[in-house]
């Protein structure tokens, strides 16, 4: 498809499959729904592939991607080919350039302007670093490090920070820690970071957002539930602490999947086999932390969240 064709579509979801099948789809696409329905049809990975992860992006934003290896890729959006809903994509490693051992882990994509903010990122295994974002101006062929990882370990998530706050860490067990962004130094590509949250051995690192007053705290299931909760409620510790209930998580709940801070916004959600639900922040019930919360997406038996996306309105 030719760049002038792609780059036509303002506002999209850029999707990714496991099996590392990457579009781009235009947002108006996704009516918006009220929570609880089953969503449609997002994409139609393979039988032995899942649905990954999505990001929104405007056409003149840049995607970062970040790999196994711990390596950032990153691209205009415009350069992602559009596709429908039901197309399956084009293969991520010949778009990024991957090495054959190579695959994405988390993205994210932002404005094109490679600034002196920083760019926070979170390993599965709790590790946080603050990075300016401008080190990753000049893209290379085989991507440039952005963090050196343990054996093991991967880039689970991130964000990049307008102004110095508190940020907050929660965990796939339902666990949340919020803590100063500055108790994270800013640090060179290559550094591994610094503890995060204290891990249970079972436990994964799933998110790491910006916490300010005004915000809530979005946690959603893998079963497909999810709440809203005031960021206060998340009593302030050190880095590096176990954290506290974020979710009340059961056999009929699963694991947390996706989580984010947000004032009003759109939801949306993929399940691994291709559905996508979009639907408006006020939908959501404001509980406590230990709540189990409400049906944000009604999913099959052999189903479940993946990820998710915010798009902050105003």
């Amino acid at each position: 498809m030719p760049l002038e064709e792609t780059a036509s579509v303002e506002n999209a979801l850029v999707v990714l499959t496991v099996g590392g099948f990457l579009k781009r789809v235009g947002l108006e696409e996704f009516e918006a729904q009220k929570r609880g329905g089953k969503g449609i049809v997002g994409g139609k990975p393979k039988e032995e592939d899942a649905i990954f992860g999505i990001t929104p992006a405007r056409s003149q934003d840049r995607v970062l991607f970040f790999t196994n290896l711990g390596r950032c890729h990153s691209i205009e959006s415009a350069q992602i080919p559009v596709m429908s809903r039901y197309a399956q994509g084009t293969k991520a490693a010949g778009v990024l350039g991957l090495a054959s051992e190579e695959h994405v882990t988390f993205m994210l994509a932002h404005g094109g302007v490679f600034e002196e903010q920083p760019l926070v990122l979170l390993s599965a295994k709790g590790m946080i670093k603050r990075t300016p974002l401008s080190s990753f101006r000049k893209p290379r062929p085989d991507g440039i490090v952005a963090m050196s990882l343990a054996e093991g370990d991967s880039i689970r998530a991130g964000y990049i920070s307008t102004k110095p706050g508190e940020t907050m860490i929660i965990t796939s067990s339902g666990k949340a820690v919020r803590f100063d962004e500055d108790a994270v130094r800013v640090m060179g590509k290559v550094a591994q970071g610094v503890r995060g949250v204290r891990l249970a051995p079972d436990d994964t690192a799933v998110a790491v957002c910006p916490a300010a007053e005004g915000l809530r705290v979005l946690v959603v299931s893998e079963k497909g539930f999810g709440k809203l909760t005031v960021q206060e409620e998340f009593r302030k510790t050190a880095r590096g602490a176990g954290g506290v209930t974020a979710a009340k998580l059961n056999e009929k709940t699963g694991k947390v999947a996706f989580a984010g801070t947000l004032s009003t916004a759109e939801i949306i959600l993929c399940s691994k086999k291709g559905k996508v639900i979009r639907f408006a922040s006020a939908d959501v019930r404001e509980t406590g932390r230990a709540a189990v919360g409400v049906r944000l997406m009604k999913l099959d038996d052999d189903d479940a969240v993946s990820n998710g996306a915010i798009v902050m309105i105003g």
